[in-house]
């Protein structure tokens, strides 16, 4: 994994930075945590697209700002959505349109309001693949079904892989 340049989404640094978890998923911060430590040790880069950053931020209040960044260690590099990421983006789009590979959802079952909430999510998605193409990612970590869905369709999009676990020092079980 050495010199390697792994993307990571949103509930990630959720997770392994802000150590916040919803109730029944307090399993992922440790296992965020020791991920990202893993990453560090072995000298990864890890990229925060900036949709991801606003993202974690979003509910942060101000004060709190310069807390959550310094927790994201000298290995980690902040991403900006620039103009070579937007034309990326726009291939991806163009792609969906053409193709639609997540038909097996039917929008005439949505309502409005979560139509406008799935073409929210996917577009953060599509900008995050964006992101992680034009800036060389070479794995996404994300716990985001729909992001494994939708990368698997764009060829050129890096892997996307679930948050691995780690085993931490002192945890490995042997038998007697």
């Amino acid at each position: 994994m050495s010199n390697s340049l792994v993307c990571v989404d949103t509930h990630v640094l959720i997770w392994g930075i802000k150590k916040e978890a919803s109730p029944g998923q307090e399993a992922m911060i440790p296992r965020a945590e020791r991920y990202l430590e893993n990453l560090e040790s072995e000298g990864a880069t890890i990229m925060v697209p900036a949709v991801v950053l606003a993202e974690v931020l979003a509910k942060v209040p101000l004060e709190s700002h310069p807390v959550i960044m310094g927790r994201m260690g000298e290995c980690f590099v902040a991403h900006p959505f620039d103009a070579e990421a937007a034309l990326e983006y726009s291939h991806i789009w163009y792609e969906w349109e053409k193709r639609k590979p997540l038909s097996e959802i039917p929008e005439s079952e949505l309502s409005n309001e979560q139509k406008n909430s799935y073409k929210r999510h996917i577009k953060a998605d599509f900008m995050i693949m964006a992101t992680a193409i034009v800036g060389g990612a070479s794995l996404i970590v994300s716990h985001d079904p729909l992001l494994h869905k939708l990368a698997n369709f764009y060829p050129g999009c890096p892997r996307v892989i679930e948050i691995p676990f780690v085993i931490g020092q002192g945890e490995l079980q042997l038998d007697s």
